[in-house]
Order: structure tokens, then C-alpha cells, then sequence
């Protein structure tokens, strides 16, 4: 088996980032699971979503520690803010429309939530 490295990591269905959006999503959106499932995507949007937080969840980690963040609490902090935007979905009850939640993320700036230093 190859390695994995950070910075080309593949994920599938048993990997833990992905069972935990589905376990999240069947908690919490319920109705998008059963359309997932219906159509025989759950896994692949699991799949989409721990790939897509990990992405950004590099990226913001190097710009946090470009602005005086350590390693170590930029990587906490950038886990939590990727987390949030595709894996830790707002249940269906707070956001219906899931469809505006993730344009209103994209159109986001991140520059917006993240102080200039650490201390």
C-alpha cells in the first residue's frame, strides 16, 4: 500500500473524516441522507466534502501561521473552520435551503473571521 502523505491524501468510504460527515449528515440532515442514498451518492459527497475540508483546511493553516499563528493552534483553528463549511453540516431544521448556506460560505471571506495575530 502506498503511503499517504499530507499533502496527497485520498479518502474513501471507511476513511474517519468521511464517516463522520455521514454520521453528522444522517444526524442532522436526514432528508438530504435519504436523497444521497436514493441516488446512490452518500459515500462520493462524503467523499467530496472530507476532501474539500481538507483542502481548505491546508490552506487557511499556512495563511493563520503567515500571520503569527503557531503551527499547532493554526492547525486547530483552520480543522474547525473547514469542518464547519462542508463536513459539520447546520441541521435541516436551522438551514432548509442547504443550497444558500453554501453559497453564502463560498461568497464568504475568510480574511473577515481571522485575527491578524495570535496574541
Amino acid at each position: 500500500m502506498p503511503e499517504e502523505n499530507e499533502e496527497n491524501l485520498e479518502f474513501d468510504a471507511s476513511s474517519p473524516d468521511v464517516q463522520i460527515a455521514i454520521a453528522h449528515w444522517r444526524q442532522f440532515r436526514p432528508t438530504m441522507v435519504a436523497e444521497l442514498e436514493a441516488n446512490g451518492e452518500l459515500e462520493e459527497a462524503a467523499i467530496a466534502a472530507a476532501t474539500s475540508a481538507f483542502e481548505l483546511e491546508q490552506s487557511l493553516s499556512i495563511d493563520l501561521v503567515r500571520r503569527g499563528y503557531d503551527s499547532p493552534t493554526a492547525f486547530v483553528l483552520a480543522h474547525q473552520i473547514a469542518q464547519e463549511r462542508f463536513v459539520l453540516l447546520p441541521s435541516e431544521e436551522d438551514m432548509p435551503d442547504l443550497f444558500a448556506y453554501q453559497q453564502a460560505v463560498m461568497e464568504q471571506d475568510f480574511n473577515d473571521e481571522l485575527p491578524d495575530s495570535a496574541g
